[in-house]
């Protein structure tokens, strides 16, 4: 083979495999809560709390070690006061310092910190848990709109196919052009809504692979169904849950203890500090007429503090009305939370029973569907009959599916509200409901 024959080859092979189609890549909802705890720009930045939770620990902890302070002098005199060759002195100095008693300060510090630790983890989860209920709401969109364009499709389908026996009626002079044409112009109609429904789910998948932060034009399936398994559980079981689980009761319950601890740091500001120190000094002998002179000393330093112009008292009464609004916030989450578990069970009740509702009316639409297919064929039926019917059934099918997908959500939901949806979407994958 010469070079040229190679060449064209290669480029063939070339164009081939770029006019090829990526292969999809198959996403459960467990899948896509997973990329998203990942990846989320929320869930990132609230690590990074973490980091600044680690930071306050060493600064807390710092408190109650000793330090060490390495000191130097230099000192240049005058001449005209300074012998010959002393003109220059130099000292070094080095002190340790071991706190003592800091007026409670350093310990409140240490429980701030790590009180602070608690909030940040907390925090965190609380994040996670938002941005899986996002997640879950759009995958079950994404389940619910394919839904819609299956029955689009097998309507434009039903479609299709009464045209070709309208049009065989009107030749045996059993049917009218009038007949030809409405099945003509159902058919257009079937066909617009499949377009709109495609695009729908389109919509939806680039939605939710932006909240995934991935490319809108992967090429990605979606797996799962829509099914209904009755949620398990009450109310009072709810709401002991949610007291016992929301990371965001407790992040505010380990805030609350920070800025208990803030007071009493503000309340060492009048009470005595007591520092254990021991230094070494060194002076330059030529600045001590050749004498050595170097000293060492061991000190117990008590500091108490007697006036201070009121600055302490305003700080302690800025801190307690500030531990006041936090509590007065704690309470009101407590509350909401008994509200939101109440609201959950209502939501999901009524989703409950329009699933029920849907799936009897989703039975009778495909039987009058049937029915009405049957008594065309036969003559004892309209052609409206059959029209109306096959409508009624895509409408029962379509309001079915966003029944299953909205008590999905509402299970997601009260899962969210009870703070266990991450680990209940992470225990039973794609099977929400």
């Amino acid at each position: 083979m010469n070079s040229k024959k190679a060449t064209c080859l290669l480029a063939t092979v070339v164009t081939l495999l770029w006019a090829m189609p990526a292969l999809a890549v198959d996403l459960t909802l467990q899948e896509a809560v997973q990329t998203a705890l990942d990846k989320d720009i929320d869930v990132l930045k609230a690590l990074e709390d973490t980091k600044k939770s680690d930071a306050a620990k060493i600064v807390a902890e710092s408190a109650l070690l000793p330090s060490l302070n390495l000191g130097f002098n230099y000192t240049r005199k005058d001449g005209n006061y300074a012998l010959a060759g002393q003109r220059d002195a130099y000292g070094a100095s080095l002190t340790v310092t071991q706190p003592l008693y800091t007026g409670g300060k350093a310990t409140a510090l240490l429980r701030q910190s790590q009180a602070y630790e608690v909030s940040v983890v907390q925090s965190v989860e609380n994040q996670k848990e938002a941005v899986a209920l996002v997640v879950i709401r759009q995958f079950s969109n994404i389940l619910h709109l394919r839904e819609n364009v299956a029955a689009a499709r097998d309507s434009l389908s039903f479609a299709e196919n009464h045209l070709k026996e309208v049009v065989k009626k009107e030749a045996l002079g059993v049917a009218n052009r009038f007949e030809v044409t409405r099945a003509e112009q159902q058919m257009s109609s079937y066909r617009t809504q499949l377009i709109a429904a495609e695009n729908g789910l389109e919509s939806a998948k680039i939605a939710l692979l932006t909240t995934l932060r991935l490319d809108p034009h992967s090429e990605i399936e979606f797996q799962g169904e829509l099914k209904y398994t009755m949620y398990s559980g009450d109310r009072q079981d709810s709401l002991a849950r949610a007291m016992n689980n929301r990371n965001d009761l407790r992040a505010a319950i380990a805030s609350l203890s920070v800025q208990k601890d803030e007071i009493q740091v503000a309340a060492s500001g009048l009470r005595p500090k007591v520092d254990l120190k021991a230094s070494y000094t060194w002076d330059d002998p030529k600045a001590a007429n050749g004498d050595e002179d170097d000293d060492w000393k061991i000190a117990l330093e008590v500091d108490i503090p007697l006036l201070d112009r009121n600055e302490t008292k305003g700080k302690i009464i800025q801190q307690k009305a500030i531990y006041r609004q936090q509590e007065l916030e704690l309470e009101r989450l407590k509350e909401a939370i008994v509200s939101d578990v109440a609201q959950a069970w209502l939501d999901l009740e009524t989703a409950e029973e329009t699933v029920n509702s849907t799936s009897l009316d989703l039975q009778l639409a495909s039987e009058s569907l049937r029915l009405s297919q049957v008594g065309y064929r036969e003559g004892v039926s309209s052609q409206i009959d059959v029209l109306d019917a096959q409508a009624s059934y895509t409408k029962a099918r379509q309001e079915h599916a966003a029944a299953l997908s909205d008590y999905a959500v509402k299970v997601a939901t009260l899962k969210r509200i009870e703070g266990e949806l991450v680990p209940f979407i992470m225990t039973f994958g794609g099977d929400i409901s």
